[in-house]
């Protein structure tokens, strides 16, 4: 009963993965989606941060050469100089993450999708067959049970007609015995 149990317990996670596996694949498919609007995302900023950094040096460039700008001012723009660079060397850092991890999505949609192709159709018939398996046990079961049954009935009937013999033969030579007693 335990095994039955267990092997129910199988073939029901058994159906139950494969029904989940078109669900992760379009979870992995949206984000890999998404993963490309968010590559699109980081190019631009990327383009808007070399913007930034070639107008923030012609300011630099051209703050130096007007008379009388002051040394706050060429303070100002090489600090600004200064944290453009850095937030373009963190968007840079950025885009590599996303690579990396745009690239590890797209193998391990691939993978789903190839793993999805290659067993989804025998996770199916397995867990059918399975479960067909564990409907001929318990049809079986219940055939065993009935004839145990039968066979319990018919045992008793035959013990009670043997019984009855038994007493109809001791009957029958108790008679006999007091007929040779009798005679003799």
């Amino acid at each position: 009963e335990k095994a039955r149990s267990a092997l129910a317990v199988v073939a029901r996670e058994m159906s139950e993965t494969q029904a989940k596996f078109a669900d992760e694949t379009a979870i992995l498919t949206r984000f890999a989606n998404r993963g490309d609007r968010v590559g699109e995302l980081f190019a631009a900023l990327r383009r808007n941060m070399r913007v930034v950094t070639i107008v923030t040096r012609s300011t630099r460039i051209e703050g130096s050469s007007v008379k009388g700008a002051s040394a706050d001012f060429g303070d100002f723009t090489d600090e600004i100089v200064s944290l453009t660079s850095q937030a373009s060397e963190t968007v840079e850092s950025c885009m590599r993450d996303h690579a990396a991890l745009w690239s590890t999505l797209a193998s391990t949609l691939e993978a789903q999708r190839e793993f999805e192709r290659r067993f989804s159709s025998s996770l199916t018939a397995l867990a059918g067959r399975i479960t067909h398996s564990l409907d001929e046990v318990t049809r079986a079961r219940s055939r065993d049970a009935e004839i145990v049954s039968r066979l319990t009935e018919r045992s008793g009937r035959l013990s009670r007609a043997t019984g009855e013999a038994i007493v109809s033969l001791q009957s029958g030579d108790n008679i006999r015995q007091r007929l040779e007693h009798v005679m003799a």
